[in-house]
Formats: structure tokens, C-alpha cells, sequence
């Protein structure tokens, strides 16, 4: 080995860290910590995301199945002579 690889390493061969690689690990850690929170939040707005979007197609099915319930409901009245009336709504 030479004078640099043996100064580098300890009595015990394990090698040692030097300041610079010290310093990149740390500031590694750092942007790991930093970055954790968005990240989380976006995962969480994504599922969000999901769910939003499995809930609107089942109120889509059943807006689907009532406007069917409805129509059967016209035909049928007017089947028996009942006229469809409208109705007002008021807020």
C-alpha cells in the first residue's frame, strides 16, 4: 500500500471519512428530510385523487340508474292517464 492508502485507513482497516464526504452525507440527509414532506403530500393528494375519482363514478352510475328510475316513472304515469306536472323549487 501506499503512504496515502495507509493514512487512510485506521489500525483496524476500516476506512475513515473525510470532512468533504463527511459533509456530502450530511447535506445528503438534509435533502432527504427536507424532500420527506412534500413527497408525503403528494402521495396522500394522489390517493386523494383516486378516491375522488372511484366516488364520482358511482355517483355517476347512480345518476345513470335514477334518470332511468325517473323516465319508467313518466311512462308509467302517463299510462294511467297522470299528466306530469312541474314543480317549483324554492331556496
Amino acid at each position: 500500500m501506499t503512504d496515502v492508502a495507509a493514512g487512510a485507513r485506521s489500525s483496524k482497516g476500516r476506512t475513515r471519512f473525510t470532512p468533504r464526504a463527511a459533509l456530502l452525507v450530511l447535506v445528503l440527509v438534509a435533502l432527504l428530510v427536507y424532500l420527506a414532506v412534500p413527497v408525503k403530500a403528494y402521495l396522500a393528494e394522489r390517493s386523494h385523487v383516486g378516491q375522488l375519482q372511484q366516488q364520482t363514478q358511482v355517483l355517476q352510475r347512480q345518476n345513470v340508474a335514477l334518470r332511468g328510475d325517473l323516465v319508467r316513472g313518466r311512462a308509467q304515469g302517463r299510462r294511467w292517464g297522470i299528466q306530469p306536472r312541474r314543480v317549483l323549487m324554492s331556496r
